[in-house]
């Protein structure tokens, strides 16, 4: 016959793995489901801003830049005209870390004829660091949580086993 305390301490180990291990799984989830949500957020944004450059400015050749105050103080973009790049066929998006910038470029077809994409590169580092932040919140928050599952589990197991041990004598 097994004693209540090794019952006890199995069933607290368990409660305790197992809530930890869902707190983890949703905490990943949720971290990485905000940081793609931004990122497309992002991506659709820019693909909106390259295809309207594409249509109003149609034709610029290699090398160009279009230098507009608007796009710049504004949207807080750079666009540029480049020559196709290699294995780059249609809409491309990308995140590039630059010592300590973070940028977003996407590539986007402008001259067929020329071959020429629109290259447009937006400093998303302000949205690393929100990210970031996001990140130590979910830590912070899953450390409290596990102080209060291990106490949770020590409370249910400790009513359990009087439970068990009363109904135990009663037999």
């Amino acid at each position: 016959m097994l004693s209540k305390r090794s019952i006890r301490g199995r069933f607290v180990l368990q409660l305790v793995l197992a809530s930890a291990a869902l707190i983890v799984i949703f905490s990943t989830l949720l971290y990485n489901y905000i940081k793609l949500s931004l990122y497309k957020e992002i991506e659709e944004s820019l693909k909106r801003q390259a295809k309207y450059i594409a249509i109003t400015i149609p034709s610029l050749h290699a090398g160009e830049k279009i230098d507009s105050f608007y796009l710049q103080k504004t949207l807080d973009i750079k666009v540029e005209i480049i020559h196709k790049p290699p294995n780059i066929n249609d809409i491309f998006f990308t995140i590039l870390k630059k010592n300590k910038n973070v940028f977003a470029i996407l590539y986007y077809p402008y001259n067929f004829k020329e071959q020429t994409f629109l290259k447009v590169t937006k400093d998303i580092s302000s949205i690393t660091h929100l990210l970031n932040k996001i990140h130590k919140i979910i830590i912070f928050a899953n450390i409290l949580s596990f102080g209060f599952i291990i106490f949770y589990a020590f409370f249910i197991s400790k009513m359990l086993t009087t439970y068990i041990t009363n109904f135990t004598k009663k037999l």
